[in-house]
């Protein structure tokens, strides 16, 4: 199940950062990689708001292993509505849906309350590849 943490830092003018936490809940390990597709989700129910989350660019993604309880998390860069362009219409969002390769069309949410474009290619919000936490 993914959570929103802390927030990573280091946002630019006009994009906010957030980290997207998985933990693996299962009694066997599993493993990801490269990016999990994400949408907006909008106020009334689970539909799509806006454009999917585009792939970062740069670096390669790895696979990684996830053992019961281990985690992973990706960064997202979200564009303020209110500098991402004319197209930009913003709505209400009550989280992000995650669909995670191999599981078919069976997606998970992630709640967050968050002000987002809702015009399709108009301030897009981007998602990095999986990173694997290291334990304290």
């Amino acid at each position: 199940m993914p959570e929103f943490v802390a927030p990573a830092g280091g946002g630019t003018a006009g994009v906010q950062r957030a980290t997207l936490l998985f933990t693996n809940k299962a009694k066997k390990a599993c493993a990801v990689r490269g990016f999990p597709e994400l949408i907006f989700i909008g106020k009334r129910g689970y539909e799509g708001v806006g454009s999917p989350f585009r792939h970062v660019r740069g670096g390669t993604p790895e696979s990684i292993l996830l053992e019961p309880d281990d985690q992973a998390y990706v960064t997202l860069l979200i564009p303020d509505p209110g500098v991402a362009g004319p197209g930009c219409v913003p709505v209400e969002s009550q989280g992000i849906a995650v669909a995670l390769a191999g599981t078919g069309d069976r997606k998970v949410y992630a709640e967050r309350a968050a002000i987002v474009c809702a015009a399709e290619g108009t301030g897009v919000a981007e998602v990095g590849f999986f990173v694997k936490t290291v334990a304290e």
